[in-house]
């Protein structure tokens, strides 16, 4: 091996294949398990990506979703703070939030549910100590 030989070389999709892996995802997609393997089997079998290995896809696939929720908790928590009282949050803004995120709506709602949980908590012990 020449010695400026670099063996960690990581494998890189070719241009061509990698514009496709995010027009798969483009406009807040989130795809099915079905699609994703649908997804490796069309890029793995493009002209120069045959050392793409599911491992790396699922890998990918997995970095992007976190780096979309992590954006949409930015977000949610954002919304949830303009709202003049949390109690006010409906299943409309969640859905909303979700397709402005690119996330799914349960993403959406765990996160809403993490970040005022404990608002909630507080609000239903007052009402059942005033009787409601």
């Amino acid at each position: 091996m020449p010695p400026n030989a670099n063996k960690n070389t990581r494998f890189r999709l070719t241009s061509v294949a990698e514009q496709l892996r995010q027009d798969a995802f483009a406009n807040g997609k989130v795809l099915t398990k079905a699609e994703k393997l649908s997804l490796f089997e069309t890029l793995q079998a493009m002209p120069g990506c045959d050392q793409y290995t599911k491992k790396a896809h699922d890998n990918w696939c997995r970095n992007h979703e976190s780096q979309r929720t992590a954006h949409a908790r930015g977000f949610i928590e954002q919304a949830l703070h303009d709202l003049p009282n949390v109690a006010m949050v409906t299943l409309w803004h969640i859905a909303c939030w979700a397709r402005i995120c690119g996330v799914t709506f349960q993403a959406a709602t765990d996160i809403v549910w993490d970040l005022v949980e404990g608002d909630i908590v507080f609000a239903a012990q007052q009402m059942a100590e005033q009787g409601f």
